[in-house]
């Protein structure tokens, strides 16, 4: 019967590069198999994997009369992040019990008051992507429309405020008076411009397939998968020979 001395010798003992190779050539079978499986599920999915395609809409937000964003379109990009985009989210999963097939990229391009979304979908999921994009893009219209009515109406109570002030100086005499009038003729004047120069928000285009990502790369992805495949397949022979060495060990320790 082996003992503990030279069972601990014969596992513990340094593997010399023969050893490994008489190792791999005699699982050899396990090897290619790993290799096959691996290099075949890789060159199956750089096949059947949809093309990509970008979709992107721009909205072009409200602006006053110094072309200036009547909301800092970073703040409207906050918000589709934090709450509207993540109701979309749930409302889908909610009816579909699944969660959406894509993600969507809110920014504001620099220098401009442009709101930008942007998502990378198959073709299969552009009808989804549009409606999705359009539900956004009508909260966005809706709440730069609240805002520019109410701006609208900030200006409209000056305008009141002046008309009513002009009527009351009216029938008044003298350089004081004239010099008043004129005053509030000029800032109702200013008042009208801003309110004429006012521009509501816009959609310059929603959903708009404007790039092919294309597939990842069939060579690549093959490439990568026969060398992972060899490299599991070395590893699970090395392996399959550790579990024997472990059950052997277990067995003579029964056997003592």
């Amino acid at each position: 019967m082996e003992n503990d001395s030279s069972r601990r010798d014969r596992f513990n003992g340094e593997t010399s590069l023969v050893d490994l190779a008489v190792i791999l050539a005699r699982r050899w079978r396990l090897i290619v198999s790993v290799f096959a499986v691996v290099t075949f599920s890789g060159t199956l999915y750089s096949v059947i994997v949809p093309p990509q395609y970008e979709f992107v809409s721009l909205v072009q937000v409200a602006k006053t009369s110094t072309s200036e964003p009547l909301e800092p379109p970073a703040a409207l990009v906050a918000t589709l992040k934090s709450q509207w985009w993540p109701d979309a989210q749930a409302s889908y999963r909610s009816k579909v019990g699944a969660g959406l097939p894509f993600d969507i990229t809110f920014e504001n391009p620099p220098n401009t008051a442009l709101l930008r979304l942007s998502s990378e979908a198959s073709q299969e999921s552009e009808e989804l992507v549009s409606r999705i994009h359009k539900r956004l893009i009508e909260q966005v219209l809706g709440k730069q429309n609240a805002l520019l009515r109410e701006y609208e109406t900030g200006l409209d109570v000056r305008l009141n405020a002046l008309n009513g002030a002009l009527s009351e100086l009216q029938g008044g005499v003298g350089n004081e008076a004239a010099a008043a009038i004129a005053t509030l003729y000029e800032s109702k004047a200013e008042i009208e411009l801003k309110r004429q120069a006012l521009m509501g928000p816009e959609i310059i285009t929603e959903a708009r397939r404007i790039a092919d990502l294309g597939t990842p790369a069939t060579s690549l992805i093959v490439v990568l998968s026969a060398i992972l495949g060899a490299t599991l397949g070395i590893f699970s022979a090395l392996f399959s020979v550790f579990v024997g060495h472990v059950r052997d060990a277990l067995s003579g320790d029964l056997r003592d």
